[in-house]
Formats: structure tokens, C-alpha cells, sequence
């Protein structure tokens, strides 16, 4: 169906032009496709070596420096003790 579609426009005249757009914007879709693959990549593999740091540490040391965050960032904890709060409330009451 595709096919069908472009040879109708080479029929038009203005093949070259629309399947230059066409193409471009093929290509600029792969880009961002490609950088967003890339993206999502390293973020699995810095997630993966932070998970193999934590599993390397001792449990006293996991929760000692997630005492020492949120005291440094109370705010932050606040909003995410919230959102977690309301999330979890969003949840059940549709059960």
C-alpha cells in the first residue's frame, strides 16, 4: 500500500522532491529513535552497576547513607513520601 502511494506521486511530477522530504524525514526518525535506544541503554547499565554496588555493601551502610539523604534533603523526601502516598492510595481504592 505504501508503494502505491509514492509511485502515485512520482505519476505527479514531484517525486524527487517529496521523496527527498520523505527521505529526510525517514532518516531524522531513525537519529532520534537511535539516540533514544543509546539513551535508554546507558541508563540500564548505569542502574545495573549502581545495583551491583549496592548488593557489594553491607545493609548498616545502605540504610546510614539513605538516613544521611534524606536528612540532607528533607524536601525532596517529603515530595517523594507524598507522591508515593497518593499513588499507593490511587491504587487501592480502584480494587
Amino acid at each position: 500500500m505504501a508503494q502505491d502511494v509514492f509511485s502515485s506521486m512520482g505519476e505527479s511530477g514531484r517525486s524527487g522532491e517529496s521523496t527527498g522530504r520523505m527521505g529526510d524525514a525517514g532518516r531524522k526518525v531513525q537519529e532520534a529513535a537511535d539516540a533514544a535506544t543509546r539513551k535508554v541503554q546507558e541508563a540500564a547499565d548505569r542502574g545495573r552497576e549502581k545495583w551491583d554496588e549496592v548488593k557489594k555493601r553491607s545493609l548498616e551502610d545502605v540504610f546510614g547513607d539513605t538516613r544521611e539523604w534524606i536528612r540532607m534533603n528533607p524536601g525532596k523526601t517529603l515530595l517523594g513520601a507524598l507522591a508515593a502516598g497518593w499513588l499507593l492510595g490511587r491504587l487501592l481504592r480502584r480494587r
